[in-house]
């Protein structure tokens, strides 16, 4: 199923689904999931957020390149962003009980979502100082922005994070220069927390899903 952003449709609540071809017309897979929806029965119940998180890309990644979960190989780009030979980009994250990841072929992407509280204090400590210029509504949402941000330019918080940066983000979608690249991002719908995502060309069209369906099977991790 393709969702139009623009049309205001809601990431379906760990609903299961065929994962699809995964953006290969352009659109950006998007899959969004709570860690404690995973039966009791699979041997990943109650595991550590981050490590369901990075076995569901490893399981949908496999399905992509039709390979076995275990012969998927990563590799780092120039700092440290992880990359998978087959065609596609992708970008994770996880917080709390909850878990995103987003695949495309084309270009590369970003995805970051924030569950807990985000300070304004956290927000200046990032920037090495005072956000008087910034309207800040909601310091979670816009951490959100800037981490998916500079995920998509590959770098994460390598990159320096500005004020300028930081005001430029203050709508929930747009445009701006990172560092001499142009990446655009747009908030999506979440349950509970501020999701994300950016991408090196501007986002039409973002395909929803939830919990990867092989992650409902009691199956080996």
């Amino acid at each position: 199923m393709v969702n139009d952003m623009a049309q205001g449709s809601r990431a379906p609540k760990n609903s299961v689904v065929n994962e699809g071809v995964l953006g290969d017309d352009g659109t950006i897979g998007v899959w969004c999931f709570e860690v404690s929806g995973i039966p009791r029965i699979h041997p990943l119940f109650a595991a550590e957020p981050v490590s369901v998180c990075r076995h569901a890309v490893r399981l949908l990644l496999a399905h992509r390149g039709r390979l076995a979960p275990e012969e998927i190989t990563f590799t780092s780009g120039t700092f440290g962003k992880p990359k998978v030979d087959l065609g596609v980009n992708y970008s994770s994250s996880a917080d709390d009980d909850h878990a995103a990841i987003a695949i495309t072929a084309t270009g590369e992407i970003g995805i970051d979502l924030q569950i807990k509280p985000v300070e304004v204090v956290d927000l200046e400590t990032l920037v090495g100082g005072q956000l008087t210029a910034v309207r800040i509504k909601n310091p979670r949402t816009l951490w959100a922005r800037i981490e998916a941000v500079v995920k998509c330019r590959g770098k994460g918080f390598r990159l320096p994070v500005t004020a300028l940066m930081v005001k430029q983000l203050e709508e929930p979608e747009g445009s701006l220069d990172v560092h001499g690249a142009r990446v655009w991002w747009r908030d999506l719908p979440h349950e509970v927390g501020s999701l994300c995502l950016a991408a090196e060309r501007p986002i039409e069209r973002v395909d929803f899903h939830g919990v990867p369906w092989k992650l409902t099977a009691p199956q080996q991790p």
